[in-house]
């Protein structure tokens, strides 16, 4: 028996019982084209935060059979929940922004509509993104697969915003405050939130309004460096930043 995990996978809770699970379809073609045979050692997830650490029982065409060894409950889940919200960009910009995000420890996406949201941006292909997301979080070996939302205006944005602990919005014109030095500002600490909402602008950057209403309404106006990041590279540092101060990022 190899001792290593050799890959993830993902699983339909139907397909688990208490002693073992079924790989179907495409994710046993995928175990064969990964060339796993009996005895190898792979990670199944459901995508609703429980992963099984298994052991290849038997193969055969369209169907895996494996030996439940350890059930691991939100196994490369961070503690905090990060939603991020991203002006929409063009729809390979938002796939990207899913894909890497998710990998880095995103747990939800927002598609946001701001009054810069570029003309030409096309509407998100709500199954396709969550597909991309299920792959990177085989990739990563997370188990949750991120939820991607509706999209939403800047306005109805604002008004769910009182479910998190934490609220940023990123701005280029925020000069005095950045991301460690928001997370900071909480008397208790950060350590005790559990939820974080981030909200990346436009190309064109958010509206003096738009920040103006955030601000109102609770978020902390952080900048992100002296350098204007294009919406998908603000969107991962941004989201790296938070993930970090909350030590998610730590080997």
């Amino acid at each position: 028996m190899h001792s290593e995990f050799v890959a993830t996978y993902h699983v339909s809770t139907e397909d688990v019982t208490k002693e073992g699970l079924t790989l179907r379809e495409s994710e046993a073609h995928h175990a064969t084209v990964n060339r796993q045979r009996s005895g190898d050692r792979i990670i199944a997830s459901d995508g609703r935060g429980m992963a099984y650490e298994c052991t290849i029982l038997a193969m055969s065409r369209g169907q895996v059979e494996a030996k439940i060894d350890r059930t691991v409950p939100n196994r490369g889940e961070p503690a905090l929940r990060l939603t991020l919200a991203v002006a929409l960009p063009l729809k390979s910009k938002f796939e990207w922004i899913v894909e890497k995000g998710t990998e880095i420890g995103v747990s939800e996406f927002i598609p946001l509509l701001s009054e810069r949201t570029l003309a030409k941006a096309v509407s998100v292909k709500h199954d396709r993104c969550t597909r991309i997301a299920l792959a990177a979080m085989k990739q990563s070996c997370r188990s949750k697969c991120p939820e991607i939302r509706p999209a939403v205006s800047m306005r109805q944005l604002l008004n769910v915003g009182d479910d998190y602990d934490c609220k940023a919005l990123a701005h280029e014109s925020s000069r005095q405050l950045n991301m460690r030095s928001l997370l900071d500002l909480s008397g208790q600490g950060p350590v005790c939130w559990k939820s974080g909402l981030l909200c990346i602008g436009p190309e064109g950057g958010f509206t003096d309004d738009e920040v103006q209403s955030a601000a109102d309404n609770g978020f902390g106006i952080v900048g992100l460096g002296p350098r204007r990041l294009r919406t998908e590279t603000a969107a991962l540092v941004a989201s790296a930043l938070v993930l970090d101060v909350f030590g998610e990022l730590d080997g």
